[in-house]
């Protein structure tokens, strides 16, 4: 059984929060802890196999009050290759050429904007 930790970012108003938390709690899949700082809660996601939890992070991510999700671990230690789905044991890709961050301003910008987006 895959167990995914993750780190849901709420919208910033509180009514929303609560709604969203409440709505988090409710599914079964889904151990929610204490909201941490203003707007992050860490969730705790179990899924049968690696395309449901996939699923269930995506289903979050289309929540209402829920702004981003981060997927910090996924332990699937547990499953054998035969348990895994066909589309998760595809061919290994092959390495890919190295990328100079620096070259591409563009790819560090946005990525230094997500990330001050999800420390809020």
């Amino acid at each position: 059984m895959p167990v995914s930790a993750l780190v849901v970012t709420l919208d910033d108003d509180p009514v929303e929060q609560a709604a969203t938390i409440s709505r988090l709690s409710a599914l079964a899949h889904l151990t929610v802890g204490a909201k941490t700082g203003r707007v992050h809660v860490p969730v705790v996601c179990e899924s049968e196999n690696l395309s449901d939890g996939e699923n269930h992070v995506r289903a979050l991510m289309r929540m209402p009050g829920v702004v981003f999700v981060d997927v910090v671990m996924v332990d699937f230690s547990d499953l054998d290759e035969v348990d895994t789905d066909a589309e998760h044991r595809k061919p290994k890709r092959s390495k890919r050429e190295h990328v100079d961050v620096d070259s591409n301003e563009e790819w560090a910008t946005d990525l230094l904007a997500e990330s001050y987006r999800s420390e809020a």
